[in-house]
């Protein structure tokens, strides 16, 4: 998902100010504006959901590229997230214990904390009515190895609502614009001050 962030209204805008100044002061106004709204984003997510700020803002990203065109973007991530991003414990009865949404403890009985490929840590579940081998191998009595296999269900990690599905819920998209937008305006009055000192 993306949210662009661009200005309206220039061709009246170029009629009031000095053309040679007035691109640098838009571009000036988007980056900021970009920037702070990847921070509004993070922090309205984090006002809900137990994820680490660092984590979180690997997910959002700011692309400039066509701020030359005096647009900017704000893309955020539409892969489901890991749920080990939100610090779960492994509980001596079983299963693991985790926060997802603040407040909301939750005990997820038959799973465990281990590791896929690339030793990736991940928090794994069982898929019931699916079917994989196990391949293991055991000590003959020759003293040789034998490799032997069973089945057993398959497993997947658990993950949880991508941060992108979040924003695009309409109550939280205009609640993040308006801030995004209150924030830009504030920038671009910052630029005519400037200019107004010039």
């Amino acid at each position: 998902m993306q949210i662009s962030i661009g200005i309206n209204g220039l061709d009246e805008l170029l009629k009031k100010l000095d053309p040679k100044n007035i691109h640098q002061a838009l571009k000036s106004t988007l980056n900021k504006s970009a920037k702070t709204g990847k921070t509004i984003i993070s922090s309205h997510i984090r006002e809900r959901f137990a994820i680490k700020k660092e984590d979180l803002d690997k997910k959002i990203e700011v692309e400039l590229k066509g701020l030359d065109n005096l647009e900017a973007k704000l893309v955020i991530t539409g892969e489901p997230i890991n749920l080990m991003h939100f610090d779960p414990k492994q509980s001596k009865k079983g299963g693991v214990n985790v926060t997802i949404v603040k407040k909301k403890k939750a005990h997820l009985k038959h799973a465990w904390i281990g590791h896929g490929k690339g030793g990736t840590p991940l928090v794994l579940r069982r898929v019931p009515g699916t079917k994989s081998k196990r391949y293991y191998s055991v000590k003959t009595k020759k003293g040789g190895f034998q490799i032997r296999s069973r089945e057993t269900e398959k497993l997947a990690a658990y993950k949880v609502v991508t941060f992108a599905s979040i924003v695009r819920n309409p109550f939280v998209y205009k609640s993040v614009e308006a801030r995004i937008m209150e924030q830009m305006k504030k920038n671009w009055d910052s630029q005519m001050q400037r200019f107004g000192k010039d």
